[in-house]
């Protein structure tokens, strides 16, 4: 399970602003229209559903 936040708390108004500037480019637009704040559960498959040795299934 990942747990993760969306909106102004996830910090990516800030870090898409930063990398902008990093790089040149013109600053971000859109930010008015980010979602609120809410927390975010993400289920996940545990390693071993996802890295199987070759030759093995099931």
């Amino acid at each position: 399970m990942c747990i993760w936040c969306a909106g102004p708390w996830s910090g990516a108004k800030e870090t898409q602003t930063f990398f902008h500037k990093l790089i040149g480019y013109q600053p971000p637009r859109g930010w008015e229209y980010q979602v609120p704040n809410a927390p975010l559960m993400l289920p996940t498959a545990p390693p071993s559903a996802i890295h199987r040795k070759p030759g093995r299934h099931g």
